[in-house]
């Protein structure tokens, strides 16, 4: 399996790179009524308004700090026909993953918070301990609620 790492508060996540389609730098986005604090809103993207999620919010991380410029790293990803960008702190790179190294998040992670992750995989850090890489279910991301408006993909 080949994953697109980045960073969200010093700890690296994973997306499968098969829902990645590229990785921008962009302002702010344009934010909308009533949308909630995850959502940053819309910014356009090659002619195409893109919705634009702080995906640290969105996991129930406490946000950044803002950069200088006010540009941010905006992984764009795609699932069931619905296109997002997602901001995150840095883009790592693309990693191959050993099949065997795979598996299921534990039973435990049913209560906090599970619907965002898909696997974890087992590696070993630079100083030679076991070290976990959580790999993020975009469909779980994308399932919300919107006041009385459901915004899952394929809903």
């Amino acid at each position: 399996m080949q994953v697109v790492t980045f960073i969200l508060r010093e700890h690296e996540y994973a997306f499968p790179i098969e829902v990645v389609k590229e990785i921008v730098e962009m302002p702010r986005a344009e934010p909308l009524p009533d949308a909630p604090p995850f959502f940053e809103g819309v910014q356009s993207l090659r002619g195409e308004v893109l919705p634009i999620i702080n995906l640290r919010l969105r996991i129930g991380l406490p946000p950044a700090e803002e950069t200088e410029d006010g540009k941010r790293k905006v992984l764009v990803a795609q699932s069931g026909g619905v296109k997002c960008g997602f901001v995150v702190d840095d883009i790592r790179q693309v990693k191959h993953l050993e099949a065997e190294l795979i598996q299921a998040p534990p039973l435990i992670l049913e209560t906090v918070g599970d619907k965002y992750i898909d696997k974890v995989a087992k590696e070993k850090s630079e100083d030679g301990t076991a070290s976990y890489l959580v790999i993020l279910s975009l469909d779980g991301i994308l399932d919300f609620e919107i006041g009385d408006r459901r915004a899952a993909v394929g809903a």
